[in-house]
């Protein structure tokens, strides 16, 4: 319960392109990987709510040009 009622009031930061809840806190500054959309966002936590200071979309690893 306690653990419930901490994290009701911590900032939620969500993912810029599909809105997925990351992560819910303050941080000085983090990489994270959305796990839906694979979106990078690079997070600088200078304010209360954080700032999204980079996001970018991870390359392609297949050389098949299949565009997975």
């Amino acid at each position: 319960m306690e653990q419930e009622k901490t994290k009701k009031n911590l900032p939620e930061v969500r993912c810029s392109k599909c809105r997925r809840l990351l992560f819910c806190g303050q941080v000085k500054q983090v990489e994270i990987k959305c796990p839906k959309c694979k979106l990078i966002l690079n997070i600088n936590g200078d304010d209360t709510l954080g700032n999204i200071i980079k996001a970018t979309q991870p390359k392609n690893n297949c050389n098949c040009n299949c565009n997975k």
